[in-house]
This record gives structure tokens, C-alpha cells and sequence, in this order.
């Protein structure tokens, strides 16, 4: 079993730039799996009065210790920001390859910041992140999307594959 990968991945959308850093002892032993730890970064993460849908907000994505193993139910993430239906702690989960492929890049959970200028994506490959414009997928639907991605970076069978080298696309 992998349990915690041991990284928190900042992305700031405004700067454009990355930040990697350590996943806490105290976090792990405080908060259970990803939701927990989600809530948690939301929460120090975001000011009292900011709008949810403010720049200032964060998005949070994140996947419990048992992401990516052979335990029951182990492709699940999480997301969580502040709701902007509540004003307070919105989540959602789901599953499919994204909270394993997050594993495997040996992230636990991705904390975005700011606002991009321009539709973006976030490619993950060989432990670097870069931020892409995703202007060519503007319009599209959710199939459409997709497929353009893996067409452009060559992603094979699961989507997780890009020739021979492992490559996530978030």
C-alpha cells in the first residue's frame, strides 16, 4: 500500500507557478484521508470573508491514504472549496484514474490558487507540473475535451500513458 505520497502541490493560476510542500505529520495524524485534510487546507487556506468565487479562494484536490492501492473503493478524490451556495465548506468526490494518477505523480493533494488570464489546464509528467492554455478546448464538452488532450499528448488506453513514460492530465 502507498498511503501518503507526503506532498501538498500549490499551483498559483495568477503567477503561474508551483510550490511543493511537505504533508505534515500533523495533518495526517488529525485529519482523516483526503476530505479531512481537504476541509482542513480550505480552511486555512481562505479568509473569512472572501467569496467563494473570489481569486482568493482556494480549490483543493485531494486523496486519502488508501488512493491508488487494492483496497476497496481506492480511486476515490475529493474536492473541496468554500460553497458558494452555503458560504462555508462545499466538497464533492469522485472516482476514475485521476486520484491514483495523483499517487503515482507522489501528490496527495493540489491546492490551486488565483485566476488564470486564459483557459488553462494543469499537465503533470515526470514530477513536473507546467501550466498549458487550454484556449483550443474552450467550447468543447466534457468527450471532446478529452480526447483533444490525449490526441496532443499521445496519452494511450487508460489516458494515463503517453508512450512510455506515466503523465497525468488535470
Amino acid at each position: 500500500m502507498m498511503a501518503h505520497s507526503g506532498t501538498i502541490l500549490h499551483v498559483d493560476l495568477t503567477k503561474r507557478t508551483f510550490e511543493k510542500e511537505p504533508l505534515g505529520e500533523s495533518l495526517r495524524k488529525h485529519y482523516v484521508g483526503g476530505r479531512g485534510i481537504n476541509a482542513r487546507l480550505v480552511f486555512d487556506g481562505t479568509a473569512a470573508r472572501i467569496e467563494p468565487l473570489a481569486p482568493e479562494n482556494v480549490l483543493v484536490f485531494g486523496c486519502g491514504p488508501l488512493s491508488g492501492t487494492t483496497a476497496p473503493c481506492p480511486a476515490r478524490f475529493n474536492v473541496s472549496a468554500k460553497s458558494p451556495l452555503t458560504g462555508i465548506l462545499g466538497d464533492s468526490n469522485g472516482g476514475g484514474y485521476f486520484g491514483p494518477a495523483m499517487k503515482r505523480a507522489g501528490i496527495d493533494h493540489i491546492v490551486i490558487h488565483g485566476k488564470a488570464d486564459e483557459p488553462v489546464y494543469v499537465f503533470i509528467d515526470d514530477g513536473k507540473a507546467e501550466i498549458k492554455s487550454a484556449r483550443h478546448l474552450w467550447g468543447k464538452n466534457v468527450r471532446e475535451a478529452e480526447t483533444l488532450i490525449k490526441r496532443n499528448w499521445a496519452i494511450k488506453g487508460s489516458g494515463l500513458l503517453p508512450s512510455d513514460r506515466q503523465a497525468s492530465t488535470w
